[in-house]
């Protein structure tokens, strides 16, 4: 029994290594090749390089993520539908991201960008990190307990891990995506040099602060352009675990992994899921809004529904482009409820989406709303040109 058990785990991890190593040795064939050719390049400097700009930041960054899924976690242990969710897991990182986010997006607002605020919400973040961590043990003898081996599980982990390492990967590449140079890494220098968040009529979508480019302030701060980057892979893995879970609840699991490798294998994910961008973000909370809003459906339970309406307005305070399909995910879901005769939820989903739009544009700071611009300390000719490093 343990020998068919050994060469079990051995075929499994076989069936992990063989495509990933394929896959990175035809696609890095040159770096590969150089490094043969040139070991001299590799010294300590390198490896002292490496673990400073490259596995500290990305330490920085599991830290984010941990204390995204523990913040979440507390702030939905009281809904019990929640807790059944096959997406649980991904509605906790997505609204314990969404809690980080807004709540130093509003701190800024309120006091401004200043040293002790760092402080305060890299202590708090990484406080809420721990539990993770101290579970570690608890996970891996559960994950050890569900082992199945099967060698198509073994081959889909490994096409998943080359992804993953991609985007590790293309984070600690120089930003050369335009808009990443433009705008999702130059506004956040701007707040960070200014000490607030001024409205920036002179570049390109900066003319009022949206979410995440408020939120990368903070990594910012660590000196390391890197770590955006890095939290914004993890927004996408999250992702790509609720295409997962929600495919493996309604299409099985042999569907739900085909959906994910479809998606993950897709050109516009692959080139922006290790950069410092917000679309990454903003599919998440789209998409979580959506698996809420079906659940909650499904169920007729109210909690849901506010989870999926607090998921539409993270969206559009991410971007404003999110007000459309916002638009039609309330569209639907009125109509879903309409034909269960439910017209007191109809209305109350459609007030929570409203009121959910509008948040999502007060945290942006819409321009045309007096309270907002005076909020950002904003002047018509808006803040002097500082430089950007």
């Amino acid at each position: 029994m343990k020998n068919h058990t050994d060469s079990k785990v051995l075929t499994f991890l076989a069936c992990i290594f063989l495509p990933f190593s394929a896959l990175l040795f035809i696609n890095n064939r040159n770096v590969i090749r150089f490094l043969w050719t040139h070991p001299q390049n590799l010294d300590r400097s390198s490896l002292a390089y490496i673990l400073t700009w490259d596995l500290f930041p990305t330490i920085l960054a599991g830290l984010c993520l941990a204390g995204a899924y523990s913040i979440g976690r507390f702030m939905l242990a009281r809904f019990p539908l929640v807790r059944a969710s096959p997406v649980r897991t991904s509605y906790y990182i997505g609204s314990g991201f969404g809690l980080q986010m807004t709540s130093f997006a509003l701190a800024g607002m309120l006091t401004g960008i200043h040293a002790w605020l760092y402080v305060v919400f890299a202590v708090f973040i990484g406080m809420a990190s721990l539990p993770v961590f101290l579970s570690l043990p608890y996970l891996m003898r559960q994950m050890r307990s569900g082992f199945r081996g099967a060698p198509w599980d073994g081959l889909w982990l490994g096409l998943i891990a080359y992804g993953c390492w991609h985007g590790w990967i293309q984070a600690f590449a120089p930003p050369t995506l335009w808009d990443v140079v433009a705008y999702h890494l130059a506004i956040p220098k701007v707040y960070a040099q200014t000490g607030s968040l001024a409205l920036i009529p002179w570049t390109l979508h900066g003319h009022w602060p949206h979410l995440t480019e408020i939120f990368y302030v903070l990594p910012l701060r660590s000196g390391r352009d890197n770590l955006p980057a890095l939290i914004h892979l993890g927004a996408c893995l999250t992702l790509l675990a609720a295409i997962f879970q929600m495919g493996k609840r309604h299409l099985g699991g042999r569907a739900a992994q085909i959906a994910v490798l479809v998606f993950l294998s897709q050109r516009t994910f692959l080139d922006l899921m290790g950069t410092a961008h917000s679309d990454g973000f903003w599919a998440l909370f789209q998409f979580l809004a959506a698996c809420a809003a079906w659940e909650g459906i499904d169920s007729e339970d109210r909690s849901l529904l506010v989870l999926s309406g607090i998921f539409s307005g993270l969206a559009c305070s991410t971007k404003l482009l999110a007000l459309i399909p916002t638009a039609v995910l309330a569209l639907w879901v009125g109509t879903r409820l309409a034909q269960k005769h439910r017209f007191k939820h109809v209305i109350g989903f459609m007030v929570r989406c409203w009121l959910s739009a509008r948040r999502g544009l007060f945290a942006t700071g819409q321009p045309r709303e007096t309270l907002s611009g005076l909020s950002f300390r904003a002047s018509s000719e808006g803040p002097p040109t500082p430089s950007i490093s």
